[in-house]
């Protein structure tokens, strides 16, 4: 399960995401973003769920309409903002408790159904890793190795092009390509593939 959570507010980023640490497995994938610049630097259509900011959810909702189900507003206090019909929503003007019982109905038994199968799909990964080949990862090219170590490290697609003095373009042709080649879409998937094939450690993760 991959999530961005989107706001300026780097205090409610970092509280949502213990309140949602709780109600999800350790295979769950959270990335903050303090704009939508960030996250258009990003693999920005990769995630599952957006939690967003409703200034920034108005300025670029051409974006968010296309995830309308996947995103929920980061309101402060129900009276601030016009919420529309069937957009959902958190308060994070509440008490923890009511925010984490929020969290479990909104998006709780959703989340933990696909972490769920995330982690099925994880054991049948590494099971299928033990029995292959351990230079199989050379199907990659060098540069891609060194891309894909850095996605698995956490770094976003900006940080990695400015690390490997490439091009953005040039980084997400790379994560296209890897993507292609291996066949795994997710953050959590090229980790185990990246630890099973020794090119990060499991400590490194």
């Amino acid at each position: 399960m991959e999530i961005a959570i989107i706001t300026p507010n780097r205090l409610e980023a970092e509280g949502l995401r213990h309140l949602i640490r709780r109600i999800v497995d350790d295979d769950t994938t959270m990335r903050f973003f303090d704009s939508y610049g960030a996250l258009m630097d990003d693999t920005s259509e990769m995630y599952d769920w957006y939690f967003v900011n409703p200034q920034t959810y108005a300025l670029y909702n051409p974006f968010f309409q296309k995830f309308r189900k996947r995103c929920v507003l980061l309101i402060q206090g129900s009276s601030t903002v016009m919420i529309p019909e069937g957009t959902n929503y958190i308060d994070t003007m509440q008490s923890r408790e009511k925010i984490g019982r929020a969290l479990k109905k909104l998006v709780g038994d959703e989340i933990n159904d696909e972490t769920t199968k995330t982690s099925q799909l994880r054991k049948r990964e590494l099971q299928a890793k033990r029995t292959a080949q351990w230079d199989t990862h050379l199907d990659l090219s060098q540069r891609e190795l060194e891309v894909l170590r850095l996605v698995v490290l956490g770094y976003i697609n900006k940080e990695i092009a400015d690390k490997l003095s490439i091009s953005l373009t040039t980084v997400i042709t790379h994560r296209k390509h890897i993507t292609e080649k291996l066949g795994i879409k997710s953050v959590s998937g090229l980790a185990v593939y990246a630890i099973m094939n020794g090119i990060v450690s499991a400590d490194e993760v």
